[in-house]
């Protein structure tokens, strides 16, 4: 009886320790993008070759490339799981398919979020650096007002019912939700 009761406390914690441990790693794994994409003054083009040969869109791109990458991740986890044919009956089990589920859809929506293209969000980096100088530096005057906007955005949707960021991020979210677990969520 103790034996049951000590593993259903370690199960207990295991998705906590799992979150954690995921999130020193995509931590970890976006620094270190960062840095090699900082460390190369002119990487991937020659200088003045190409608009978008901003180092700060690279490194913008790290994170919500990092939460693509670790929802595909997920992704072919819960594939896996579901390719065993187990039940994931008890309650331990359910609770780790769901985590795993929601890391996917998590971590697909910080990547969409974050592409938006509101300062302070790196989707407005990214757009700066898609533009030419002199569309790049009218959208930068923008920038004092796009944490108001972004507000803004998020109060329209609490007070109306009808979130306007949901709107935008869940196309992306279920389209690679979908592709990336087959079809599972």
């Amino acid at each position: 009886m103790a034996g049951a009761t000590n593993v259903a406390r370690t199960a207990g914690k295991l998705p906590g320790i799992l979150a954690l441990l995921l999130d020193i790693a995509k931590g970890w794994g976006a620094v270190e993008v960062a840095r090699w994409i900082a460390s190369r003054p002119e990487w991937p083009f020659h200088a003045g070759t190409l608009p978008w040969e901003s180092r700060e869109m690279w490194i913008a791109l790290a994170g919500p490339v990092s939460n693509v990458i670790l929802a595909f991740l997920f992704g072919m986890l819960l594939r896996g799981m579901n390719a065993v044919g187990h039940d994931f009956a008890s309650p331990a089990e359910r609770a780790l398919v769901n985590m795993v589920a929601w890391s996917v859809v998590l971590n697909l929506s910080l990547a969409a979020f974050n592409l938006i293209p509101i300062f302070p969000l790196d989707g407005s980096k990214v757009l700066t650096g898609l533009l030419s100088p002199n569309a790049a530096a009218r959208f930068q005057q923008l920038e004092p007002i796009g944490p108001i906007l972004l507000l803004g955005l998020i109060l329209i949707g609490s007070f109306s019912g009808v979130s306007v960021i949901g709107t935008i991020i869940s196309p992306f979210t279920s389209t690679l939700g979908r592709l990336f677990t087959g079809g599972i969520l």
